[in-house]
């Protein structure tokens, strides 16, 4: 016999006629659903009774089911996390419970993952790994998200689901979003989309390792759910040790104009980000037509310019700025009338 409840409400009760071997699971869809009276988190539990069973200690799962009001995210918006109010940044791992803003949340712990995506403003606690500052302002005062990794929070998994998107306006959707993964110890960023109630992992290659101090610009291309509703699911994973505090910030559904743009973006790197004015610029494929580099200051006055014939693989390009004032500057990469912009700071 199964059973569920939610609080108060009467219990459901169903019988399972069926036969599981030792280690094999079944999914049971129950016939009767219970109409609850709101927005609000619901505590849920669910539960089995078997005749002869000799362990009755591990026939109960409890938990918690958050039912909101509809919401979507705009298109060409900029979810930048500013707004939300800081979390703990203490070492206690899955004890410590972020609530987001009612659009964005996280998943329960110990239920649904391990741990929660904090808000966090200024840097991480642990030297040698997070940001300096968030990606939209470049200073303590904004914020982003991240996963705290001390405490021996090692080899944890946070989910982080949005709301609703709706790709029905546009062409060649895409998720554009920044993320910051500095640390010997990084774990991995993931994207994952659940459309018509079916969860697709892994929609753009995950991101792994250590990619030093900057933060760096990511791209899920999402045409294979053009014209669909989907929540999109920021899945992170810490590392082996204390030196993976991943970071995210800045998200955005957009337009994405072509592949070939969006797997450049993918593969170029520039990095340190921020440095004292230095900058190593690399593609990871080759480009066989000219490209030319500007950086420009906040006013638009052009403090740098390079340009070549055909890029290689693999190699470093130089930037140089460090004989101009700190702050922020903007790196514009012009080739086959495409233009991509990488925000660059300066201490």
């Amino acid at each position: 016999t199964i059973h569920y409840e939610f609080e108060n409400e009467p219990a459901v009760s169903e019988t399972y006629t069926g036969t599981l071997e030792p280690g094999e699971s079944v999914i049971h869809e129950f016939g009767s659903s219970v109409s609850l009276p709101g927005n609000g988190i619901y505590d849920m539990k669910v539960w089995i009774e078997v005749a002869g069973d000799e362990n009755g200690a591990n026939d109960v799962v409890e938990g918690s089911c958050k039912v909101k009001s509809a919401q979507y995210l705009d298109n060409q918006t900029l979810i930048d996390f500013d707004d939300y109010s800081n979390c703990s940044f203490a070492s206690d791992c899955e004890d410590d419970i972020c609530y987001l803003d009612n659009q964005y949340y996280n998943m329960q712990n110990s239920l649904n993952d391990d741990i929660d995506w904090r808000v966090l403003s200024g840097i991480t606690p642990t030297q040698g790994t997070g940001p300096i500052g968030d990606h939209t302002t470049g200073t303590a005062a904004g914020k982003f998200l991240y996963l705290e990794a001390s405490g021996e929070c090692y080899n944890k998994k946070a989910i982080l689901t949005t709301p609703c998107a709706d790709l029905t306006d546009l062409t060649s959707p895409g998720l554009t979003f920044w993320f910051n993964m500095e640390g010997e110890d990084m774990g991995s960023l993931h994207v994952d989309v659940v459309s018509e109630g079916v969860l697709h992992k892994d929609v753009m290659d995950p991101l792994s390792g250590n990619w030093g101090s900057g933060w760096h610009e990511g791209h899920a291309y999402l045409s294979q759910f053009a014209g669909k509703e989907v929540t999109i699911r920021f899945r992170g994973v810490t590392g082996d040790g204390e030196l993976s505090d991943l970071a995210i910030d800045d998200m955005m559904i957009t337009e994405i104009t072509g592949l070939d743009e969006l797997a450049m973006r993918q593969s170029m790197k520039v990095f340190p980000n921020p440095s004292e004015g230095a900058y190593s610029l690399v593609f990871g494929e080759a480009i066989q037509s000219p490209v030319s580099l500007k950086v420009l200051d906040v006013t638009g006055r052009t403090v740098f310019t390079d340009a070549f014939d055909r890029v290689r693989p693999n190699q470093a390009y130089s930037i140089d700025i460090s004989a101009f004032d700190k702050g922020i500057y903007y790196l514009v990469i012009e080739m086959e009338n495409k233009q991509i912009k990488e925000k660059l700071m300066k201490y």
